[in-house]
């Protein structure tokens, strides 16, 4: 997981309220727009809303400004982003706004990016100003991200920072996220036991999510059952993550290759129980 994976992943996903303004047509709003990506009449509705002082509707032009293609421009988004923050500052509005502004670092061109440090301390701040918002959880992910995306990383010390959000965030939307984390700290420590059930943990976390009921976790199976086979040993935790591969995704490109693990897995059972019954043998002699 390069650093560039990592930043890119946690700036894909621009979070927005729904609640837009009214506009004309009456049900029509400035994120209706945005979303049909007509951003010229996007622009248009967000600002006769932020005139009349509107965060939202401030927020929702930056964001405009921000990700429209072709014809962003990023300067005038950054500066409305902060007006956000100056105008209302204890606002959703400005938890994002800081959160975009710290992403705004992080996506630059290449090139043109900014030293890491700089980059993690953009989104320490969002953490220190909006520790409990979900902008200031999602920023402190990116930050233990990109920790172990660099050469140099203290693994041990981003697995105690995300056990301590898991433990004092029970509720937290990004739970699967944090998990994934986890698992992929703990591998880098080689400690596949605790690997497998952080990906547990996080299959859970995603299973039991109301608003996405049909993710598809099949990369995660795949994963839980080649640590489970390979690295662990847990050959019964194996057959069942690679039967509910087989039969959740059964047109996947892979289901070959977990079927060949199955046949594996039983001959290696099989071969088990011999070498035990032989060894059992000999003891009885």
């Amino acid at each position: 997981m390069g650093s560039m994976q990592v930043r890119w992943w946690f700036a894909s996903v621009l979070i927005m309220f729904s609640d837009g303004v009214a506009a004309t047509p009456p049900s029509m709003s400035g994120w209706d727009y945005y979303r049909l990506g007509d951003f010229s009449m996007a622009a248009r509705m967000f600002e006769r809303e932020a005139a009349r002082g509107d965060a939202g509707a401030l927020y929702g032009l930056a964001a405009t400004w921000h990700w429209r293609r072709p014809g962003e421009d990023l300067e005038k988004a950054r500066q409305l982003y902060e007006q956000v923050l100056a105008q209302a500052p204890e606002s959703d509005w400005a938890a994002w706004s800081a959160l975009a502004l710290a992403r705004m670092k992080a996506t630059m061109p290449p090139g043109k990016e900014p030293p890491v440090t700089e980059i993690l301390a953009a989104y320490q701040r969002v953490v220190d100003r909006y520790p409990w918002h979900n902008a200031g959880e999602e920023a402190f992910l990116f930050i233990q991200a990109t920790r172990l995306s660099q050469v140099e990383t203290d693994a041990a010390a981003v697995v105690q920072e995300l056990e301590r959000f898991l433990k004092e965030r029970p509720q937290s939307k990004y739970r699967s996220t944090a998990f994934g984390l986890l698992a992929y700290a703990n591998e880098i420590l080689g400690r596949p036991e605790q690997q497998l059930a952080a990906l547990l943990a996080q299959l859970e976390a995603l299973e039991t999510d109301p608003l996405n009921p049909t993710r598809d976790v099949s990369g995660l199976y795949w994963q839980i059952a080649a640590v489970a086979c390979f690295e662990v040993g847990d050959l019964r935790l194996a057959r069942e993550i690679y039967q509910k591969f087989i039969h959740e995704y059964p047109t996947d490109s892979r289901v070959f290759f977990a079927k060949q693990q199955l046949k594996r897995i039983d001959e290696l059972e099989a071969r088990l129980r011999r070498e035990r019954l032989t060894a059992q043998r000999s003891t009885q002699e």
